[in-house]
Order: structure tokens, then sequence, then C-alpha cells
């Protein structure tokens, strides 16, 4: 378990240095016990449940996809968790996840198991803070300009109503892949206009290849920064995770600054799969 990773009952609290040289606390590479507790976490989670009263979604339908634009909290899913790894339980139920916003940049879903897949692009208060993607933002207006580069004016959201948060930015090339396990639904929803989607879809793209290409000619011979960023950005591999529609209501006070700490989170659940591998083991067998 890294060491930079501090849990402290009842709230899971994660204190990370983004600064160079500290390296970011990530397990970069699946163990096969690793991917094989992934697989299992996915296995039992069960359809998409929605928050209304008809609960779940049945296997082999087409859940109600979130669109790509939209706004959402997230949080990792406890209840996931707990339905996969019951035996984990005294050390999971003691901790509080953080629920974090972000951007919905990517949305596929899996008809045969009545699952939604999302890319997620972290919102925060504050830049990335990492060397090489400090820039890889975008403001969310409210907010003034960060640059006179036209493609970087402040993002706007449909309608009449502004952004919840003044000041807040949208990173690019940092973020999430999330499996939605619980879905609260709402009708007050906020989405980037289709422009200004484009518009942050297309810096996304160039900002991302920019990156990748920097990480490919290092290679072997990372250094701290470098694997941070490799860290950070979208995982191959999804989290399972609780998404609100009401941004509003339901995001935590403290994840503004610590967007980060959702890659830490997330490592934590792996370190638990790593634990309880035996247990893995029997579940698949059950199934």
């Amino acid at each position: 378990m890294p060491t930079h990773l501090t849990i402290h009952p009842p709230d899971l609290t994660v204190d990370i240095t983004v600064d160079p040289p500290t390296p970011f606390p990530f397990q970069d590479v699946i163990t096969p016990s690793d991917k094989r507790g992934l697989d299992t976490l996915f296995a039992v989670q069960g359809p998409i449940q929605d928050s209304r009263p008809e609960a779940l979604t049945p296997r082999g339908t087409r859940p109600r996809q979130i669109e790509c634009g939209t706004y959402i909290v997230f949080a990792v899913s406890k209840g996931a968790i707990l339905r996969a790894f019951p035996d984990a339980a005294d050390q999971v139920e003691p901790h509080s996840f953080r629920r974090y916003v972000g951007l919905v940049t990517g949305s596929h879903v899996h008809v045969a198991e009545g699952v939604e897949e999302l890319t997620v692009n972290y919102v925060s208060s504050v830049m990335p803070g990492v060397p090489e993607v400090d820039n890889h933002c975008m403001p969310i207006s409210p907010a003034r300009s960060m640059t006179d580069e036209e493609e970087a004016y402040p993002l706007k959201v449909e309608g009449n109503s502004p952004f919840p948060w003044a000041n807040c930015v949208q990173w690019t090339t940092l973020g999430c892949r999330l499996v939605v396990v619980e879905c609260h639904r709402s009708s007050s929803i906020f989405k980037l206009e289709g422009s200004d989607l484009g518009r942050l879809q297309m810096r996304r793209g160039t900002q991302y290849s920019d990156v990748m290409s920097k990480l490919e000619s290092v290679g072997a011979s990372e250094s701290a920064p470098e694997q941070q960023i490799k860290a950070l950005m979208v995982p191959e591999r999804a989290m399972p995770a609780e998404v609100w529609l009401d941004i509003e209501e339901n995001v935590s006070d403290d994840a503004w600054e610590h967007a980060f700490s959702f890659s830490a989170e997330s490592d934590w659940v792996k370190e638990l799969i790593i634990q309880h591998s035996g247990e893995a083991d029997r579940l698949i067998a059950a199934t």
C-alpha cells in the first residue's frame, strides 16, 4: 500500500503532493490478481441501479445514457465494493469517499450487461499543478480568460443558468473512467453548449496527443513528473461509481482542491482487491 496514502476512519484522508520531485502514489501496472479482482467487482455489481422506484435496469436493455457534455458529481461506489468483497466490510464501512465534479467527455453503453461506462475529466478550483500539463485546462464561465487564445475562452453551459460556481477550471487531459453503478437523476442538469463542447474536445485531443508523444519519447526513463502525468490521465480500467446529475446539491465541500484524490481512492480500492484476492477467486467460482 502506498505510504503516501493515509486512511483515518471515518473519513478517507489523502495527502498528495503534486509538485515534483515527489511521485504520485499510483499502481500503474495491474497484476493478474488485481485484474481478477476488478473483474469480480464488475461482475457482481449488477446492472445500473437508478435512484427512482423502479431501481434496476434489466440486463439486455439499454440504460438511460448520460450524454457527453453533462456535468456530474461522482464518487467511488461503496456499495459495489461491499457487494464484491463482503469480508472487507470492516475496512470499507468506516470510510467516506469524496464526491467530485467532472465533465462527461465519453459515454458508452454495454447493452448486454445493462451498464454504462463514462470517461470523465475533472473540474477543480485550481489548475492541475503538474509540470507539462499545468495548462491543460479551460476556465468555466463565470470566470476570467486564462489566456488570449480564443480556443481557451471560458466554457459556457446551456440555458440561462450559469455554472453554479465561479472561477472553476475544466481539466482537459486528466480524469478517470467510471462504470455507473447507481445514478441519481434530476431535472436540474448542467451541460456545455454544443459549440463549447466541440471546442473543448478539440483542445483536449490536441493536448492529449502532445502529452502522449512526450511520454512515449521518455519511455522507461520516466522522471517523477512523467510518472505523475501517466498516473493521473484517464486509465484503461473503470472504477464502479455512484453518480448524481444534480451537481449543486451533492458535491463535497473539499473536492474542489482535491480532484487528484479520486486517483488515490481508486488506488486504495485496488489494494483492497489485492488483499482479498482469495475471496475474489471464491466469488468468481460461485458465479
